[in-house]
């Protein structure tokens, strides 16, 4: 009640607890395991520490530091997260398992084989676009939210290859349609290896997205 009449720099003498006042600025914690939190309120406290355990520090509006990339966390985000993993796997279910269904259709020497791989390879196809068209939704709203995370290195590597992960998906959609013609002109072993490419990808995206390197 007295820290009206107290210069709101100062913090009250030890004892149990002590608020920080400040008026419209930053004050960062300092803890004593060396992290430092920055709190921000209106008028008025800015926090409570027990005496002896941290200290505060209070910075000008002016000199305050930028602030940290938003996390992606909270309950809204978390959502987001959730329903953009569940359609990323479902788009590389299809991305893993059409290529070696163009390697059996290449196999195929009866009319009716042919046809039966026709049906199968479109059907994929279209259930991986959506789980393809629905990750991008989710992941592009979470960049709305979180506007700040196309500043960083990782991210903007990971959003190049999933630019390429898409450019994968549409020479599948094409291949289909060369299946489809019976106008297919690639071979066994050439099918193989395009059919590790997802993988390369997968790995690629699932490292920046964990370990952030940069």
């Amino acid at each position: 009640a007295d820290g009206g009449q107290q210069d709101k720099r100062e913090p009250h003498a030890p004892r149990a607890a002590w608020p920080v006042w400040f008026d419209n600025e930053f004050a960062l914690m300092h803890r004593p395991d060396g992290s430092v939190s920055q709190e921000t309120s209106g008028n008025g406290i800015a926090g409570y520490c027990e005496s002896n355990t941290c200290q505060f520090t209070v910075l000008p509006m002016a000199t305050a530091p930028e602030p940290a990339v938003p996390a992606l966390s909270g309950p809204p985000m978390l959502w987001l997260r959730a329903f953009h993993i569940v359609f990323m796997v479902t788009w590389f279910a299809g991305l893993f398992y059409l290529p070696r269904l163009f390697i059996y259709h290449l196999q195929a020497r009866e009319q009716a084989e042919h046809q039966r791989f026709c049906v199968m390879e479109r059907k994929l196809f279209a259930i991986m676009t959506i789980g393809a068209v629905l990750t991008v939704v989710f992941g592009a709203w979470l960049l709305v939210r979180a506007p700040g995370l196309l500043g960083v290195g990782w991210m903007q590597l990971k959003l190049a290859l999933v630019a390429g992960l898409a450019g994968y998906h549409v020479w599948c959609g094409l291949l289909v349609g060369q299946f489809r013609a019976g106008t297919a002109r690639r071979g066994d072993l050439w099918l193989r290896w395009f059919n590790e490419v997802p993988a390369l990808l997968l790995i690629g995206i699932v490292v920046l997205a964990v370990v952030k390197p940069f």
